[in-house]
């Protein structure tokens, strides 16, 4: 028997935002694209050994990082945005799947009007009574109705979002936090921040960034502090 093993320095992941470790202990989701993207390469690699020339193909085309990423994108996407919701099996019969991190992709990509995709999607079961809903949609629109999202991304102003179980666009609102236990781990919100750019996040926690289609990890923010010392001492005064 062969086991994998991957090693990582704690510290640095330690860096990123992630959601705590009940998510995984409790839920068995992953608190972190980091996780997801540690898992699909053991994944990746595992799938590997079985085949008898295990690693042959390798030397001349080795594992892509950006390919990897984006299956570990998906599936952290999609574990987060069906936890805590409820769907219907025949409407999966009759419509088929969705992967809404492809549909926020295509989204992001839409120009309306000269401008590049704002406003966002509040993820949430329909009637959460942490969900103060504004406009209630007497037909819900597919996710992957592109263009129809985007139209009403327009809509959302003074802090409204989209509401969505990250299937359909079931209506225009906002989220309560006092009325929410943020431990559930079920509401998640997408932020269209510019063309074919979009962010998750978990409340305050941002999860992932992901540009033209390439999922990745948020960018520690600037310490201000050691900053400000820093040009102190460079440049006293």
């Amino acid at each position: 028997m062969v086991a994998l093993a991957a090693t990582y320095d704690k510290e640095a992941i330690a860096r990123y935002p992630s959601l705590g470790m009940e998510v995984r202990t409790r839920h068995g989701r992953w608190p972190s694209l980091l996780y997801g993207a540690i898992e699909a390469v053991l994944e990746r690699f595992s799938e590997e050994l079985l085949k008898r020339d295990a690693g042959g193909r390798y030397q001349n085309d080795p594992p892509n990082a950006h390919a990897i990423l984006r299956v570990a994108g998906a599936f952290f996407t999609r574990i987060h945005a069906w936890a805590g919701k409820r769907f219907s099996p025949l409407d999966i019969q009759f419509r088929g799947t969705l992967e809404f991190i492809e549909a926020c992709n295509r989204i992001s990509a839409l120009p309306y009007e000269t401008r590049a995709g704002l406003g966002g999607i509040l993820i949430a079961d329909v009637g959460h009574e942490a969900v103060t809903v504004a406009v209630q949609l007497a037909k819900s629109v597919m996710a992957d109705k592109h263009k129809r999202v985007r139209k009403l991304l327009e809509m959302c102003k003074d802090g409204m979002y989209l509401l969505s179980d990250s299937r359909y666009i079931w209506g225009i609102g906002t989220v309560d936090e006092t009325k929410y236990d943020s431990k559930a781990y079920y509401i998640f919100t997408v932020s269209f921040v510019g063309h074919g750019h979009w962010e998750l996040w978990y409340l305050h926690c941002h999860l992932m960034t992901v540009k033209d289609g390439n999922p990745r990890l948020p960018r520690p923010r600037v310490d201000v502090r050691y900053l400000r010392d820093a040009l102190q001492n460079k440049f006293p005064g």
